[in-house]
């Protein structure tokens, strides 16, 4: 198995789908901190020119300079703030949808899983060496994100600009981490299950979009209507909506919800693209 996890990092650094993705990471994190600066300055130019238009002349140029000062220091978010966004705004998700289809597609496509799985006792371990293509690619895409997204608010901000990389921060990306690898992971056993790249992507960018949520709106319902589950919202549990809601200054309870929820999905999501890897015929 360890030689098919060396083959697999191996096609996975050659791949040009990952430098696709890194660039689009890449993109992403520069307009994230230029958007917010030139919003900023347009936010600010409006509460100034609402109070000159509503102050007296002699305390115009006072109220104008502090209220300007204040809208500075709230428009302006650090560089966790603007990472955060990034990570619970739906870009990164759909980029691993794709990445994921396409890398694990690939095999089936071309004909070459034929070849190798003749030669594995334990056919399950295909599967086990994507699980570890997934977990490095989006390491590795929050890590590039996070470094390129800091370099562009220093530059964008002229250096003036908070990190705000505290404690809190890094167990909002921990837990986005597992939320996105168990995305991933979902995305495999979509791969494995329909054997298509089209429909496993299709389905992957409508969970992104939101479409469980929307599945899950019936059944919500009717378990709302059993006494004592009144408050329960199956929807809390759909993968997306956990990377969603995880952000600085949430409850304790969200961030272990979310973690569970994480936990679940890699799990379940693993262990039935093995079995099915296992049982079914290669294609």
């Amino acid at each position: 198995m360890l030689n098919l996890v060396k083959m697999d990092l191996y096609r996975f650094s050659r791949t040009k789908s990952l430098i696709l993705m890194i660039a689009v990471c890449l993109f992403i994190a520069a307009m994230y901190p230029i958007m917010t600066k030139i919003t900023g300055e347009a936010g600010e130019v409006s509460v100034t020119v609402s109070i000159d238009e509503e102050i007296s002349s002699d305390d115009d140029s006072l109220i104008s300079e502090n209220s300007t000062s204040d809208t500075d220091d709230i428009l302006q978010p650090s560089a966790a703030d603007l990472f955060e966004s990034i990570c619970a705004g739906g870009n990164i998700m759909l980029l691993i949808v794709i990445f994921t289809t396409l890398f694990v597609c690939a095999e089936q496509k071309n004909g070459f899983i034929k070849n190798i799985a003749g030669q594995q006792r334990f056919r399950g371990s295909l599967i086990f060496s994507k699980i570890a293509v997934a977990a490095v690619f989006v390491a590795l895409i929050f890590i590039m994100t996070l470094i390129f997204l800091i370099i562009t608010t220093l530059i964008v901000y002229k250096g003036d600009v908070t990190l705000g990389f505290d404690t809190e921060f890094f167990k909002v990306v921990g837990v986005q981490y597992l939320l996105h690898f168990a995305l991933s992971m979902l995305t495999i056993l979509l791969c494995t299950l329909t054997r298509s790249s089209t429909l496993s992507m299709t389905f992957g960018a409508l969970i992104v979009a939101g479409l469980g949520s929307l599945i899950c709106m019936l059944p919500n319902m009717l378990i709302n209507k059993i006494d004592g589950l009144e408050s329960f919202d199956i929807t809390n549990y759909a993968v997306e909506n956990c990377i969603q809601a995880v952000t600085s200054g949430v409850d304790s309870e969200v961030l272990t919800r979310s973690v569970i929820v994480a936990a679940a999905y890699i799990v379940i999501s693993g262990f039935a693209a093995v079995a099915l890897m296992q049982k079914r015929d290669v294609k």
